[in-house]
């Protein structure tokens, strides 16, 4: 009689033993998930916040500041990644200002403060109008990689 109740014990612990098993790794792979999950689901809001930057501006009735602002996005993100990198922003267009000057958004080395002084306002004193397009998005990312920029 002593043995078989000792049996049942150790069975009973066993067993015991075996459930809190299964519950640990029933509980790793929910925690598992919910990390993948956020993981997810935080890249997307990442990416909506990035794209947002563009979408905001789609229109034709920028101001030379919106341009200097959307000018000013590309170059620094541009610079904060790598050279050979794919998922640069490629800008470009170009903007011809009354008087004939042209600003061409192409390159890194627009002269932003210069087209901010003579791209503000038309001869009537009114302010120049200018549109952006988004050209491109990444199929790979779904961030935004080509835009225009120019003349309404």
């Amino acid at each position: 009689m002593e043995n078989a109740s000792k049996a049942l014990l150790i069975a009973a612990e066993v067993l015991f033993g075996i459930m809190l098993l299964t519950m640990f790794t029933v509980l790793m792979s929910v925690f598992g998930n919910l990390q993948e999950n956020y993981s997810e689901k935080k890249e997307s809001q990442d990416i909506q916040a990035f794209n947002a930057n563009f979408y905001n501006y789609e229109r034709d009735n920028l101001t030379a500041q919106d341009i200097v602002t959307i000018y000013n996005f590309v170059k620094q993100y541009n610079e904060s990644i790598d050279n050979n990198s794919t998922q640069k922003v490629n800008m470009t267009g170009s903007i011809t200002i009354e008087g004939g000057n042209t600003y061409n958004f192409s390159n890194d080395k627009v002269k932003t403060n210069l087209f901010l002084e003579e791209g503000s306002y038309d001869d009537t004193g009114n302010y120049c109008k200018y549109k952006m397009e988004i050209k491109e998005v990444s199929s790979t990312t779904g961030k935004v990689k080509k835009i225009t920029v120019g003349n309404t």
